[in-house]
C-alpha cells in the first residue's frame, strides 16, 4: 500500500488471508475479462458530441 512497512499496512487495514487475497484478485480478473457495455450508434455519437474538439482543446491549453 506504499508504506514503510508491511506492518503499518496491517495495523490500519487489517490482514487478509490468502483464500481471501485469492478470491479478490480473481474477481479483478473477471471484471477485466468481461465484455464491455454494448452502447447503441445515438449514445457513441453522443459521447464523442460531449469531447472537445481539437480546435478547443488547443485553446484551452494557451
Amino acid at each position: 500500500m506504499g508504506h514503510d512497512s508491511e506492518a503499518t499496512t496491517q495495523k490500519y487495514y487489517g490482514v487478509i488471508g490468502d483464500d481471501e487475497r485469492r478470491a479478490v484478485f480473481q474477481d479483478i480478473g473477471d471484471a477485466k475479462a468481461a465484455a464491455p457495455p454494448a452502447i447503441s450508434d445515438e449514445q457513441k455519437i453522443t459521447l464523442v458530441d460531449k469531447c472537445p474538439s481539437s480546435d478547443n482543446l488547443r485553446q484551452m491549453a494557451v
